[in-house]
């Protein structure tokens, strides 16, 4: 009897000592998981966290970056035209053009043939200035000007080359343009030269001119020029 108690007991005992130890042992278990689960999920919290910070500073880097390059050619492209603006007002002056209403006239035009061609309006600016060297001035060196245009697209030739051929022409020099056609008779009286000069380039290049000004690529800037 006192045997089969003693098993008995001994029995019943380990049966609970090991419940309890599974008990435990699962407790601890579901709570290392738990902890792992919210180490983790700080852990992913503070990456995402930072990673967020992180591009946020590159972005706003850019960013600022873009705005700088934007100042700078800002800053840049105002400073040209205001030169631009300065040399043609004191070669205007040279030759006794002192109206305010002139300049802004000149200005006017410079921005309307950017517009028509692409070409920047500091090109037409300066352009106005090397008329104005060879006493050509007004709505003479718009046509002149024009002029020039229309022969750069006549014959592919960039702009800044057809106005030396049209201020060449103005200061009386008219030979070089027979390589484009242009030719004027023996009779032509001096004072007529370079009036006719521009007529013939308007009659023979004006057509192709008046095309690639309705060209939305010419437009866009494609020939954007300075000197």
């Amino acid at each position: 009897m006192s045997n089969k108690a003693t098993v008995k007991i001994e029995s019943e005992f380990d049966s609970s000592g090991i419940k309890k130890a599974k008990k435990g042992l699962g407790e601890v278990q579901d709570a290392t998981a738990k902890t792992g689960e919210a180490n983790t999920s700080m852990a992913d919290k503070f990456v995402l966290k930072w990673a967020a910070i992180a591009g946020g500073i590159k972005a706003g880097l850019a960013l600022l970056k873009n705005a700088w390059e934007f100042a700078k050619s800002s800053v840049t492209a105002y400073a040209q035209n205001a030169r631009a603006v300065n040399t043609l007002s004191a070669s205007l002056k040279a030759v006794g053009i002192t109206s305010q209403e002139a300049i802004k006239q000149a200005q006017r035009f410079a921005s309307e043939m950017q517009s028509a061609t692409g070409i920047a309006d500091e090109a037409f600016l300066n352009a106005q200035r090397l008329m104005a060297n060879y006493g050509v001035v007004g709505k003479e060196a718009e046509r002149a000007i024009k002029s020039a245009y229309a022969l750069s697209q006549g014959v592919n030739m960039d702009f800044e080359n057809a106005l030396m051929q049209i201020a060449k022409a103005a200061a009386g020099s008219t030979a070089s343009l027979s390589r484009y056609g242009i030719v004027l008779d023996d009779g032509t009286k001096k004072g007529d030269k370079f009036n006719e000069v521009l007529r013939q380039i308007n009659e023979k290049f004006g057509p192709v001119a008046q095309a690639s000004m309705g060209d939305m690529i010419t437009k866009t800037a494609a020939l954007a020029q300075e000197w």
